[in-house]
């Protein structure tokens, strides 16, 4: 008997305490293919499910999770992937400044997690425990309008075990240490005020932004003996460059300003073509820098709203 759930809820619990939870479980692929009147919801093959309790103070974040991924790669009973984190605890802290006065920035991203992947001839071990931390350092340069933001970061990352070079589960522990240096210059931008009340505002304001990224990782010479769970096991060696031009359009209405539009438009090159030696020809490859090519927003704020 196919079974199909779906569910939310959301507390508020003590001293900032609050609890979160969504099911989503599907015993089975055709039944949702025969059956959904969405077409997007017919071609989605993966179903998460997730129960998370979390406190945010200060700059600090805390968060005990479970979940569970299920991704269908067809309708063949049991030819899915499920990867289960039960339970994994992630305390993060946001940039705050290293020392008064300076413009010396901390923050930290952090985790320890019992994770198990099981899919059609693999299975890691049930309770696979995987703890990561990495350490921040970011400073800013200010001149004639240019901005200059380069950050350091560690990745310290232990796996309770690894893979052989047959692609089994051997058991055995691994580290992975990697270095990120990553510097943004963003150029001064241009801007031009429209003064005509239109049906989005009394004023509007298009601002084009000029930014380029560089981004290094080094140190990761492992990358095939890691189980893969989430996009934390991704992490590659690379060397690239982004150049964006962004389009804002903001409207003033009153006293209040929003930002009704935004258009970017990017590329990247890689200077690595292997990423290390992470790229193997013939077979499927995923790496990090590939869900990274997307846009994104940088540390620099949008000053030009104050400028109003």
């Amino acid at each position: 008997l196919p079974i199909y759930l779906q569910g939310n809820v959301k507390a508020f619990l003590w001293d900032g305490w609050e609890a979160h939870g969504s099911l989503d479980y599907l015993s089975s692929f055709l039944f949702r293919q025969s059956f959904t009147q969405s077409f997007n919801e017919a071609i989605f093959a993966e179903t998460h499910s997730t129960a998370y309790l979390t406190r945010k103070w200060s700059s600090y974040d805390f968060t005990v999770a479970v979940s569970r991924l299920q991704n269908f790669q067809d309708t063949a009973p049991g030819n899915y992937v499920i990867i289960r984190k039960t339970p994994e605890f992630n305390f993060d802290s946001a940039d705050h400044p290293l020392i008064q006065g300076v413009p010396l920035w901390f923050s930290l991203e952090s985790s320890f997690g019992l994770l198990d992947r099981s899919q059609p001839l693999f299975q890691s071990r049930q309770f696979t425990p995987r703890a990561d931390a990495e350490p921040q350092i970011t400073t800013a340069l200010t001149f004639a309008g240019f901005h200059l933001i380069p950050s350091f970061t560690l990745h310290d990352t232990y796996y309770g075990e690894s893979l052989d070079s047959s692609g089994r589960v051997n058991g055995l522990d691994l580290v992975r240490n990697a270095r990120e240096v990553n510097v943004d210059l963003v150029i001064p931008s241009i801007e031009r005020v429209f003064n005509h009340k239109t049906f989005m505002g009394d004023k509007l304001k298009h601002v084009i932004e000029t930014r380029v990224h560089y981004r290094n990782i080094s140190g990761v010479d492992n990358y095939s003996s890691v189980v893969r769970f989430d996009a934390l096991d991704l992490l590659s060696d690379d060397s690239e460059a982004q150049f964006s031009i962004i389009n804002r359009l903001y409207a003033k209405r009153g006293d209040r300003v929003d930002e009704i539009m935004t258009w970017e438009l990017s590329q990247s090159r890689y200077f690595d073509p292997t990423f290390g030696g992470a790229i193997i020809p013939g077979q499927r490859n995923e790496v990090l820098a590939t869900l990274d090519l997307r846009s994104e927003e940088r540390r620099v704020g949008k000053e030009c709203r104050s400028r109003w």
